[in-house]
């Protein structure tokens, strides 16, 4: 049944695919930016950021890391779990705030900031996005870049193996359900999402790693179907990249790091033919 959502999914999905025809004119406003300045083709990818009031030195690194990168790249993607918690457009933390701000300081100089949704922060909604000019992804987006088809995801969807997590999944990311609980007072709202967490960190404790990794039956059927070359995902928090022979062509899966710890923030920078997943303290230097 997970699976069969998946596949749904990526059915006719289209080369930067995006939620609204207004994601659409926005990714072609900022790539005509990008074409009138001296900058490189290269691309920052990141994911599982999890920012928090109370991890300070990974909020540090991340806007540090993302205020290097407007200056080398030419966009932006974060694949999902920006924040820890997040718990609606309205949330008035001064780490909302901030993140808002300096997205928009860099996309109005020119360098689009790309979000996905992740198990964390599903909740950014379109005041988040219009405030920080960023274009919020579909689940299931790919691009092409010097011949490749690449696919980016939060990573979620691929763990099809985690039955109990993918009925979860489709519960909160029910529009309505959504919609009932925004309505909720914030107080609210945050209690009922420090339970939700205390819960999953117990079911992760009971579960099996490899229950909690992505099924490669269905990465690699996924690549076939749709001629990709490359995922690039998180979620898992296991970075790595993984190469391999498929249907007669080499292809990789890039999974990017987790940043509770600032050892563990491993970042993916593509340029031409420079592809590495480094930590992000390495790349500030």
């Amino acid at each position: 049944m997970h699976q069969e959502i998946l596949m749904r999914k990526l059915k006719g999905s289209p080369i930067y695919s995006s939620s609204s025809l207004k994601n659409k004119k926005q990714i072609t406003e900022r790539k005509s930016q990008i074409a009138s300045m001296n900058i490189s083709s290269s691309q920052l990818f990141i994911s599982d950021i999890h920012l928090s009031e109370s991890q300070p030195i990974v909020s540090d690194l991340f806007f540090k890391t993302i205020k290097k990168a407007s200056k080398e790249v030419c966009s932006i993607y974060i694949l999902g779990d920006l924040f820890e918690v997040y718990l609606g457009d309205d949330d008035p933390s001064q780490l909302v705030r901030k993140v808002r701000k300096i997205f928009k300081e860099i996309t109005d100089n020119g360098v689009p900031i790309f979000i996905s949704l992740g198990n964390k922060d599903f909740l950014l909604g379109e005041d988040f996005i219009r405030r920080s000019g960023a274009v919020l992804l579909d689940d299931i987006h790919i691009i092409e870049q010097e011949g490749e088809r690449i696919l980016l995801t939060h990573g979620d969807l691929l763990c099809t193996n985690d039955k109990s997590y993918q009925v979860f999944r489709k519960i909160v990311r029910n529009d309505s359900m959504q919609k009932i609980f925004l309505k909720l007072p914030l107080t609210m709202r945050s209690q009922i999402a420090s339970k939700a967490m205390n819960h999953t960190k117990q079911s992760v404790n009971r579960k099996k790693a490899e229950i909690m990794d992505v099924n490669i039956a269905i990465v690699e059927k996924i690549m076939l179907q749709k001629k990709i070359t490359r995922i690039i995902h998180g979620h898992t928090h296991r970075p790595k990249i993984h190469r391999f022979s498929l249907g007669g062509f080499t292809r990789s899966r890039v999974v990017l790091g987790d940043w509770n710890t600032p050892e563990n923030a491993k970042i993916y920078v593509a340029s031409g033919l420079e592809k590495k997943l480094i930590n992000a303290c390495d790349y500030i230097r």
